[in-house]
């Protein structure tokens, strides 16, 4: 059976887009301080990374608490924005790991005996791939992309 998308659903959609758009750069900004902490290694982590964390997991729980609220209200024949709410709740949990890992990295390699040794391996390349697939969360959930869903994974 085919999931139409009604208007209340693309109202639905266009509200939480903004929120989202939101985590993903906040999400970003923390992969890129991730990033630029193994560049330029510090002994610890600044406050702002903490702040940010904070930041990323309570628009994670405002997210949440809207598509829960909304899924409530919900009629049954309203498949599309029930389904709608149940993708973005994924998303922004994925997103909200993310972050989570960038401090992980930040706060692990504050056990590192020599930082050289990391500098062996090209984690360029797994940041990389991050930053590219970040840019392709908030369309792939607009366009309800599955495809465009598995590639960012």
């Amino acid at each position: 059976m085919a999931v139409k998308k009604s208007q209340s659903g693309s109202l639905l959609l266009k509200e939480l887009t903004g929120n989202l758009k939101y985590l993903v750069l906040k999400t970003r900004q923390q992969m890129e301080d991730a990033l630029d902490f193994l560049d330029s290694y510090h002994k610890s982590m600044p406050d702002s990374i903490r702040i940010r964390e904070d930041y990323i997991d309570n628009l994670k729980g405002i997210i949440q608490h809207k598509c829960y609220a909304r899924i409530l209200k919900a009629s049954p024949n309203e498949t599309y924005a029930i389904n709608l709410l149940g993708a973005l709740n994924t998303v922004t949990s994925n997103l909200e790991r993310i972050g989570d890992f960038a401090v992980n990295i930040m706060q692990q390699s504050g056990y590192f005996y020599d930082i050289a040794f990391i500098k062996r391996f090209n984690y360029l390349a797994s940041f990389k791939v991050i930053f590219s697939a970040l840019v392709f969360v908030v369309t792939g959930f607009i366009r309800g992309d599955t495809l465009m869903a598995f590639a960012i994974c």
